[in-house]
């Protein structure tokens, strides 16, 4: 038997059908799809930003802190890392001169 191909689906918001291009894929979804379409979905994120827009903005600038820190850290290593390569090779020279 042919297993019949899904094309359309129903946004359990605003219960209007749409095709499944008009959906956000959700892979922990049965179909595969979210159940708000896109247009609900972008509406209902405006809402959630507009509500939690001063704790988003704080979480967005403490991780970019912390991802300038690191950044720091992993380029001084670098640096450190270089400096001894330099050494190392320096040191070659020598002993072969």
């Amino acid at each position: 038997m042919s297993e019949q191909v899904k094309i359309s689906k129903t946004c359990t918001k605003c219960n209007i059908e749409k095709p499944l291009v008009e959906f956000n894929k959700q892979t922990a979804s049965p179909d595969g799809y979210k159940n708000y379409c896109k247009d609900c979905f972008r509406e209902i994120n405006k809402v959630l930003y507009g509500r939690n827009k001063k704790k988003i903005i704080k979480r967005i600038l403490s991780k970019r802190k912390e991802l300038k820190k690191e950044i720091k850290r992993e380029q001084k290593q670098l640096k450190l890392e270089q400096k001894k390569q330099v050494e190392l090779e320096s040191q070659k020279i020598l002993e072969n001169i």
